[in-house]
């Protein structure tokens, strides 16, 4: 009699199939983002504390950023634009690397290749925290939906 009772309760704890964590690249590419501040760490305590915060123009507060699937990042001047005479949006390259750690940006400039490599401090469905390093000092760079 005890016997189809225990079957029930093992058949109830069955474990649910668990969500794969997205990916880096998953989250990037998930949407626009936004810059929502950013600093130097003067301190060294790893963020951006009050008096370390650098002020973004407003042409470049309300750009958004797109990273596209293809490697291709679309920076987007929006409706305030810093130089009213260029109505393009920037088109940049990125990539992920040290075991997506990193993210690369790569754009040419009359000719000249530049790139530029932040340090994934966090990343989640609504923030990316950026970090480089600027001469011994972090420099953050948040995002956010």
């Amino acid at each position: 009699m005890l016997l189809p009772f225990i079957f029930l309760a093992m058949a109830g704890c069955q474990k649910d199939k668990e969500v794969p964590k997205p990916s880096v690249s998953d989250l990037l590419v998930a949407g626009e983002w936004k810059p929502l501040s950013s600093g130097m760490d003067l301190n060294g305590n790893h963020a951006i504390d009050a008096g370390e915060t650098i002020n973004a123009d407003a042409c470049d507060a309300d750009d958004t950023y797109d990273f596209v699937n293809s490697g291709t990042l679309i920076i987007k001047d929006n409706a305030l634009r810093c130089d009213p005479y260029d109505s393009s949006d920037e088109t940049l390259l990125w990539s992920l690397t040290d075991n997506d750690t990193m993210l690369k940006w790569t754009w040419t400039e009359s000719g000249i290749t530049f790139s530029i490599s932040y340090k994934i401090i966090s990343i989640d469905a609504n923030r990316i925290v950026l970090a480089i390093d600027a001469s011994g000092t972090d420099y953050f760079l948040v995002f956010g939906k």
